[in-house]
């Protein structure tokens, strides 16, 4: 899911930028271990006013040395918290450094994340992260209006 920073003895160095459904944003530096049979295994606790979440996902090691475009990577993951509240999440990287993803559920509660090399380039991918929901969002809108009544 994150294949961000440098890369040493096959762990990977970044940072993860989240925008929980409530507007609190967290930021904190990840670490991708090295992975086990055939996939990184992503798990990353977060904690928000009290509530604590798990945020999990893979992608497969061969997707990271041998695909021909870090940009055309992407897949799921899910964020579950202590309350039973859970999301499914899409993400995708933009290069080979970082990328962004997002709650799959667009209506109610949402859930935005960016990574990056640095804390900077996380927290710019979790603004985009953000315009892509708005723009879902306001297309599913036009969407709904257009459609004749029944």
């Amino acid at each position: 899911m994150l294949a961000t920073g440098c890369w040493t003895d096959d762990v990977a160095h970044g940072y993860l930028a989240v925008e929980f459904e409530d507007g609190e944003v967290l930021t904190r530096p990840i670490v991708i271990p090295p992975a086990e049979e055939g996939e990184y295994r992503l798990y990353y606790a977060l904690e928000s006013r009290g509530k604590v979440c798990v945020l999990r996902g893979q992608i497969p090691q061969e997707g990271l040395f041998f695909y021909p475009r870090c940009d055309s990577l992407k897949g799921t993951g899910m964020l579950s918290c202590n309350n039973g509240h859970s999301l499914n999440l899409q993400w995708r990287m933009t290069s080979c450094e970082g990328g962004r993803g997002r709650s799959v559920e667009y209506s109610g509660a949402t859930f935005h994340f960016g990574f990056s090399a640095s804390e900077k380039g996380a927290l710019a991918e979790l603004e985009k992260a953000r315009l892509e929901t708005r723009a879902i969002a306001h297309t599913k809108q036009s969407e709904n209006r257009a459609q004749p009544a029944q």
